[in-house]
């Protein structure tokens, strides 16, 4: 079975997730990306600036994608964000990391617990091994 690498995202913060020892529907977060800044907690960060520091955390997470996309690196990508995000996300990966997206979802997850994510992903990830 092939391992598939979640990345779920939004325009401040990422978490890489797998299915916890490989088999079952447990997931696990395994690291966690955060923007430098955190727009939607600062008041005084609005508009064009807010704007300008979600394409740059999205260039920061295409950037991890990118450098993680090898042999060693993992096999299957599953890209969860929502659609404005994904698409900034979409258009920054590599040719490389781009072979090895198999899915995007277009949900924000990024706040969902680690025990509910089967909910979003096992099936997904069954729909994936199954093609």
């Amino acid at each position: 079975m092939t391992q598939t690498q979640f990345v779920l995202a939004d325009g401040g913060h990422a978490r890489w997730v797998v299915r916890a020892g490989g088999e079952g529907d447990n997931y696990v977060t395994t690291t966690e990306q955060t923007a430098s800044f955190r727009a939607a907690e600062d008041a005084s960060f609005a508009g064009g600036a807010a704007r300008r520091g979600e394409e740059d955390f999205a260039k920061a997470l295409a950037d991890e994608i990118n450098a993680r996309a090898t042999p060693a690196g993992f096999e299957r990508l599953v890209l969860v964000a929502p659609a404005h995000f994904l698409s900034d996300v979409r258009e920054r990966l590599s040719t490389t990391a781009t072979a090895k997206l198999a899915r995007t979802l277009a949900k924000d997850l990024t706040n969902t617990p680690d025990h509910e994510l089967a909910t979003w992903l096992a099936s997904l990830e069954r729909d994936l091994d199954l093609s």
